[in-house]
């Protein structure tokens, strides 16, 4: 059976259509489900990229909002050693002088570096009538920045007022070990 002009080119019509379509399967549909993939997968960068840049500007805002209150972090500025050291000392012996304590000695002692801050601790011994005390640790509770109270050892001791007569209150000595929370600058962060 021999085909004619028409049936040749039919069939050369139908065997293009083939190899198009064979061509459209190997090659052309998965390169169009790339790209829709690609342009979904972009869609969703594009969907977070701005989800981050609003956090971005939320907390950018808040930084100005806390630079703009101040510091009430617990945290003393950053300064150098030293200088931190006189100030937090100088802290610690206006309290004591504001609750009537009497400091016999302060001595830096070594202190940790954490995260955000390098502590500066010392060793305190003092001595004075119980409400004294009291007023001390009320008084370094309410610091800002903080001074906090790592260890504090109490000894109850008789001793006469000057007169010669019995104190109203108990007198105690105590060793009290006190740190501050110093701020790190970008440079020393660990």
């Amino acid at each position: 059976m021999r085909l004619g002009a028409t049936g040749s080119k039919l069939l050369a019509l139908l065997a293009l259509a083939g190899f198009a379509g064979l061509i459209w399967a190997a090659l052309l549909a998965p390169a169009a489900d790339w790209q829709a993939a690609q342009l979904r997968e972009r869609e969703a960068l594009t969907t977070k990229v701005t989800a981050l840049r609003a956090t971005l500007s939320r907390l950018e805002s808040e930084q100005q909002q806390l630079d703009q209150k101040g510091d009430d972090s617990g945290l003393w500025p950053p300064a150098p050693q030293g200088q931190s050291t006189a100030r937090i000392q100088s802290a610690i012996s206006a309290s004591a002088e504001r609750s009537g304590l009497a400091i016999r000695s302060i001595s830096p002692t070594d202190g940790q570096t954490l995260a955000l801050a390098q502590m500066v601790s010392f060793l305190i011994e003092a001595d004075g009538p119980l409400d004294a005390f009291h007023a001390f640790f009320a008084d370094l509770d309410g610091q800002n920045p903080a001074l906090l109270i790592d260890n504090a050892t109490l000894r109850l001791f008789d001793r006469p007022a000057p007169d010669g007569t019995a104190p109203a209150l108990p007198m105690l000595f105590a060793q009290i070990q006190i740190s501050a929370p110093v701020a790190l600058t970008n440079e020393a962060k660990p």
